[in-house]
């Protein structure tokens, strides 16, 4: 029992250590390792009597370690770097999370897709009429970029799917309260 909970604990400190960590870091200490390393010598010393001194000496050896990385700025990730100004695909990548379909996953637009834009309409909620306007504009826009993408023209391309995120937004902040 005493084994298992310090294995837990240490395994808890490793994963946090993994899902944080990051070898271009900046010049800084992260504060949540600070925490992490904070908590693991509080566990410690909270368990003395209670793991195998063994164990306490572990997770302390960890907790010295994991200082000394973080004194190094092993666990502070860098700065996202904004998309570059005129660039709709990163900028898309970049704010929705590398789809430009994001339309189809709202709630003002949900059933929507570039395919269905001509057949579907939407049956519920308020100002039906206005909102199945707005998402068919959209998603025409983004049928337009695809096509124009397909078919190797990425100038058209980009100026249709950036028409496509600007009506979605449009729609999206139009009837997203209603």
């Amino acid at each position: 029992m005493h084994e298992m909970n310090g294995n837990i604990l240490l395994r808890i400190a490793a994963v946090t250590a993994i899902l944080s960590f990051s070898p271009a870091a900046a010049a800084e200490r992260n504060p949540q390792m600070d925490q992490v390393i904070r908590q693991i010598r509080e566990t410690a010393e909270r368990m003395r009597g209670q793991l195998p001194p063994e164990d306490i000496a572990e997770m302390l050896r960890n907790a010295d370690e994991m200082e000394r990385e973080n004194g190094k700025s092993s666990f502070t990730a860098p700065a996202a770097k904004p998309a570059p100004a005129g660039d709709i695909i990163a900028h898309l990548e970049q704010v929705h999370g590398s789809t430009f379909e994001w339309l189809m996953r709202t709630a003002t637009c949900a059933g929507y897709q570039w395919e269905n834009w001509r057949t579907y309409t939407i049956t519920t909620g308020t100002k039906i009429p206005e909102r199945n306007t707005g998402c068919k504009r959209a998603f025409a826009a983004y049928e337009q970029y695809f096509y124009a993408a397909r078919n190797g023209n990425g100038a058209v391309g980009k100026r249709h799917l950036a028409e496509y995120d600007r009506l979605a937004h449009e729609v999206v902040n139009t009837y997203s309260q209603e």
